[in-house]
């Protein structure tokens, strides 16, 4: 009975609930024999599913069709009606698999991202360019159906994405934003898809300093968040949660308007309270780890650390694995700014211990678990700068890999180490913790 209503309810704004109510009325009309009326509802089914690329339905649309044709024993029909028929069902079969095809490379590189985060080593690259290199990714976009087109430009920027290189990722997603907006209609049939396209647009815009259309894009959100439409739906309502504040942050950052995001902070973590679990697991790793980024920036290392400790009591730290790698290591890097020695020390071994443990070390975690093991050895000031000014070549040096330097979009060691060695130049006192 719930499922009865609900059915009722979503029939008035779903557009392929309408035409799965008409298809059931094509049926209905054929087995009363008025065809004539069956027909013209077929040309309605058909032009809605062309329109709103519900290409799944085309097939039990034309098996009706063919259905009319058998019982009236293809009367007033010719062999060529007979042929286009067919020639239009062969079409639409082989768009459905061409867009089966595209979804599985799609899905390929998602499940990787998920599971692994940004690539760090040749075998994982090479795993994911089999991907790029399929063939299907060499077709032509005029040659493609509108859902392979958005399918192959997801899997175009998700690819680049995944190399942290940023300039080759912004055309594609950005023609993927323009290929959906020029489909209204299906906008609003399916508005979560470009919310998350608008989102990943965002964050190359944000990347790539185009601060007067990081704005443009943004105000959209904010419309999207204020259309009455959108907020009776709570999904659609987190959906813009996640994305508007996580773009603003990072606006601010870049802005280096630090201050001006930290007001944000509240606002997030009463999001975060009132959608609760609705809130994507991801989309909950990110703002923490973003808003964590904003804090360090502001030397708001104390709020920071919060929000550090937010990811890491999540319970499924295998999922996009790279941020609790990252959060434990720059919540070390935290406690030392706080200068709280005992929990340096402790968090210190602790990090250590996990880096030490790790099978699977980037280039990057090697080099840090490197610069740990030489601490010890620090017990004046002279014996510190060799050993971070090594660590400062190190860092240089991976940061211009391309399979390692894509670990610096989480925390730039770099600027660190930079920092503190203007500090001990610049006389600062050594603390021996």
């Amino acid at each position: 009975l719930i499922l009865r209503s609900l059915n009722q309810y979503h029939l008035q704004k779903s557009v392929y609930a309408q035409l799965l109510e008409r298809i059931h009325s094509i049926g209905l009309l054929i087995e009363k024999h008025l065809y004539e009326q069956a027909q013209k509802q077929i040309k309605k089914a058909k032009k809605t599913a062309h329109e709103h690329e519900l290409l799944g339905l085309l097939p039990e649309i034309n098996r009706w069709e063919k259905k009319i044709l058998e019982v009236q024993f293809y009367a007033g029909k010719k062999w060529s009606d007979i042929e286009h028929l067919q020639d239009e069902e062969r079409d639409f079969l082989t768009k459905l698999q061409e867009i089966n095809d595209y979804w599985l490379l799609n899905a390929q590189l998602y499940f990787h991202y998920h599971l692994e985060g940004i690539v760090h080593n040749q075998e994982k690259l090479e795993k994911i360019k089999r991907v790029i290199e399929s063939p299907l990714m060499q077709t032509k976009a005029e040659q493609l159906s509108y859902s392979a087109q958005k399918l192959q430009l997801k899997i175009f920027s998700t690819y680049y994405f995944m190399l942290r290189d940023f300039p080759s990722c912004y055309p594609y997603i950005s023609q993927l934003v323009d290929l959906l907006e020029s489909r209204p209609k299906i906008i609003a049939e399916n508005p979560m898809e470009y919310i998350q396209s608008l989102n990943n647009l965002l964050n190359m815009t944000s990347v790539l300093k185009k601060p007067t259309e990081t704005e443009v894009r943004l105000q959209k959100f904010r419309a999207l968040m204020e259309d009455e439409q959108y907020q009776k739906d709570r999904n659609i309502q987190v959906k813009l949660f996640e994305s508007y504040y996580y773009h603003t942050l990072n606006f601010h950052r870049y802005s280096r308007n630090f201050e001006g995001g930290i007001k944000h902070i509240k606002a997030i973590d009463e999001g975060l309270q009132k959608f609760g679990k609705d809130v994507d697991q991801v989309g909950r790793l990110m703002l923490c780890f973003h808003v964590f980024q904003l804090c360090y920036d502001a030397k708001r290392y104390e709020l920071g650390l919060e929000w550090i400790e937010r990811i890491l009591s999540n319970p499924n730290p295998k999922l996009h694995h790279e941020i609790f790698v990252f959060s434990r290591i720059v919540k070390v890097v935290l406690q030392y700014h706080l200068k709280s020695s005992e929990n340096y020390r402790r968090g210190i071994r602790q990090l250590y211990l996990y880096l030490h443990t790790k099978t699977d070390k980037s280039q990057v975690e090697q080099s840090i678990l490197d610069f740990i093991k030489q601490l010890p050895k620090v017990h004046t000031h002279e014996d510190y700068l060799p050993i971070l000014k090594n660590f400062q070549s190190q860092m240089d040096e991976l940061a211009s890999n391309p399979l390692e330097r894509r670990a610096f979009a989480y925390f730039d060691f770099r600027i660190w180490i930079k920092n503190e060695i203007a500090k001990f130049q610049l006389g600062y006192s050594f603390s021996k913790s």
